[in-house]
């Protein structure tokens, strides 16, 4: 059982969740999550956003492991809007132990750099 998940928050802000039916490295699940994000902005006319709360975690029950990821996200367009957090652009998809929180993601870029590495069965 693994798939994404979504609930808006306000019109521009998204919550992004992907789980995983088995353990999983937690760049993979970030991976999915920033791929699915991209997506989602896409999707909505917004070209970047920056992720505003993250985490991801495995946990082990009964039936084995799930491993989920999930983001929080404020959308916009570059050209129309300002960068919610007043930051500088930064289009590189980077990201130590935590999401870069830092970083403007651009929707297009990050969705053509992950689309490799993502399974869509």
């Amino acid at each position: 059982m693994a798939g994404y998940s979504s609930r808006d928050i306000d019109p521009t802000t998204v919550e992004v969740r992907y789980l995983s039916g088995a353990v999983a490295g937690t760049e993979i699940l970030k991976e999915y999550v920033l791929y699915r994000s991209a997506s989602i902005a896409i999707e909505r006319g917004y070209d970047a956003f920056r992720i505003i709360d993250s985490g991801a975690y495995s946990v082990r029950s009964q039936h084995g492991y799930t491993s989920t990821a999930t983001a929080t996200i404020k959308m916009f367009r570059r050209d129309k809007e300002e960068d919610p957090m007043g930051k500088k652009i930064q289009t590189t998809i980077f990201w130590p132990q935590e999401f870069n929180k830092a970083a403007v993601y651009m929707a297009s870029e990050v969705k053509s750099s992950l689309e490799k590495n993502i399974r869509k069965d």
